[in-house]
């Protein structure tokens, strides 16, 4: 029903897109003159045909009409000439594999710009600039001109300054910039399923993500499975054939007569209204060449990886990219010395293991010894190594945070409103025995509910919030900005909230007495909002 309900919001947004367009383009002759001539140009090949269309061209014009364009970098000259401030905003997306010099065209088209990039991901030597602008093309922009009088090749390093080494976000973030450019950090994680997601919240960013699919629904779910196969790496060619039969194995009941409807890793996840889209990465290049060879003798059709979107690349291919699925080949084993060098870069690995929304498969033939960065992943997902004989479980335990190890401790309610509160909690849920409480719930990053009621059957949970005096404005019943702002991350993601108010609980003392009329009825709605959000069936 959500996937209904978004893909109508997108059809809704595009129809209501295009309708603005054709109401300006309707009511404007001069818009539309300007349309026709900027396709003009950009069906003519000859630069001289392109510039004399472009010249009858009112790009403020085009630009109010088609308020927003997107365009890679390489691009840009194709579509826009270059004339200054054409645009509002420029935004540049993955800032960290974009270099200094070719931003410098898309920033002089606008008046403003934001630049957005991780630096805890892939860099820009992942682009190949590096290879493509050597150290002497460094050396001629530094120090063979009238520049090396103020700077040399070295400072021009040092401050972020170089062409070949240095990605515009880098230089933004620069600490010898002389002024700091406000910076902005997106701690929201939308994408994937909590124990994913956790993993790299964990490792690369010191636990500092809001993972807003941390709720009820999700948590229990198992989105991660290590397949242990026999087979050992071909020291030549370096590739790991058992663990591409292996894949192609498992693909194979994915893809072929809609398996994945059936296949019991996947039948948990409501693909049906869309076919789920699956990845296949490998961290070395030669792994990735021979998945490609063996795909294509596989028997799978042209027809199957166009519907499934079935993309096989490198962490460097898929920085940007997501799949529902994801499939993660090694390419080791653990007689070799490979674990350091490109399987221990924390940039890369962080792009591997963060592609996959839904579920992760990881296939390896043996962890070397040495393979520090592939072990700590592996143990997030329970999967335990033996140092000595270096037998691997594939036994995956319940997530840590999950419905089935959330605790009920008395002694963790916080103030005697809570112990108040889970008076009537434990007495509405002996009536309802499919209903567990638990207290001390964190959600979201930091955020902990007071109390959770999880109905079992049905796998709903509601969070029971107990909002005493702290919570409002000077003793009114007004709440503080910080609690809505609370409130409003925990409904993101898709938590089910009742709040319980302090002053509907006490007045001059505690009003917990059926005697009390007031309380009474406030008693039967927070039982009656319970029933309809757990969808229970006792009273």
């Amino acid at each position: 029903m959500e996937a209904e309900k978004m893909e109508l919001v997108k059809e809704i947004f595009q129809k209501q897109f295009r309708f603005n367009i054709l109401k300006k383009l309707f009511k404007n002759r001069e818009a539309k003159n300007s349309i026709q001539s900027y396709t003009s140009a950009l069906r003519r090949v000859s630069p001289k045909a392109i510039i004399e269309y472009w010249e009858k061209v009112d790009f403020n014009l085009l630009t109010e009409i088609i308020p927003l364009w997107c365009a890679e970098l390489r691009d840009l000259g194709i579509v826009f000439p270059m004339k200054n401030e054409i645009f509002d905003l420029v935004v540049v997306d993955e800032a960290s594999q974009v270099n200094i010099a070719e931003i410098i065209p898309a920033f002089y088209r606008g008046k403003k710009f934001c630049i957005v990039g991780d630096d805890k991901q892939l860099h820009l030597n992942a682009t190949g600039v590096g290879f493509s602008l050597s150290k002497s093309f460094d050396n001629l922009c530094w120090n063979k001109n009238q520049l090396q009088t103020f700077i040399n090749v070295a400072e021009a390093k040092k401050r972020n300054l170089v062409v070949s080494d240095a990605s515009i976000l880098r230089f933004i973030n620069s600490d010898l910039r002389a002024q700091r450019i406000p910076q902005t950090q997106l701690d929201e994680h939308h994408r994937s399923l909590p124990h994913l997601a956790k993993f790299n919240s964990d490792k690369f960013y010191q636990s500092s993500w809001k993972v807003m699919t941390e709720n009820g629904k999700n948590r229990s779910i198992n989105c991660f499975k290590a397949i242990k196969v026999n087979g050992s790496r071909d020291d030549k060619q370096k590739f790991v054939k058992a663990e591409i039969d292996e894949l192609i194995k498992q693909l194979k009941r994915i893809v072929i007569s809609e398996g994945y409807l059936t296949h019991p890793d996947l039948k948990q996840f409501d693909f049906t209204q869309s076919k789920p889209t699956i990845g296949i990465l490998a961290i070395l290049r030669n792994q990735i060449t021979k998945i490609n060879e063996l795909l294509e003798e596989s028997g799978i059709s042209d027809n199957e990886f166009e519907t499934f979107d079935i993309m096989v690349g490198t962490p460097e291919e898929f920085q940007g990219n997501k799949k529902d699925i994801m499939f993660f080949t090694l390419g080791l084993d653990e007689t070799g010395k490979w674990g350091k060098g490109h399987y221990e870069d924390e940039h890369r690995f962080n792009v591997a293991t963060s592609r996959a929304k839904y579920f992760t498969y990881f296939i390896y033939g043996g962890i070397p010894r040495n393979a520090n960065l592939i072990k700590k992943y592996l143990n997030h997902f329970g999967v335990k190594i033996n140092e000595e004989d270096l037998i691997d479980t594939e036994r995956i335990p319940n997530a840590p945070d999950s419905p089935e190890n959330w605790k009920f401790k008395r002694d963790n309610c916080e103030s005697e409103f809570e112990h108040k509160v889970a008076d009537y909690l434990e007495e509405f849920i002996k009536s309802h025995p499919e209903v567990e409480i638990f207290n001390q719930v964190s959600a979201c990053g930091q955020k902990r509910l007071d109390f959770v009621l999880y109905n079992r059957d049905r796998k709903i949970t509601c969070a029971v919030e107990v909002d005493g005096m702290n919570h409002f404005i000077d003793n009114s019943k007004n709440y503080t900005e910080a609690h809505l702002d609370r409130v409003e991350i925990l409904r993101r993601a898709k938590w089910q909230i009742i709040n319980v108010k302090y002053h509907n609980w006490y007045s001059n003392g505690w009003l917990c007495d059926r005697e009390n009329q007031i309380f009474s009825d406030e008693l039967k709605i927070l039982f009656k909002n319970l029933n309809e959000l757990l969808q229970t069936q006792g009273n």
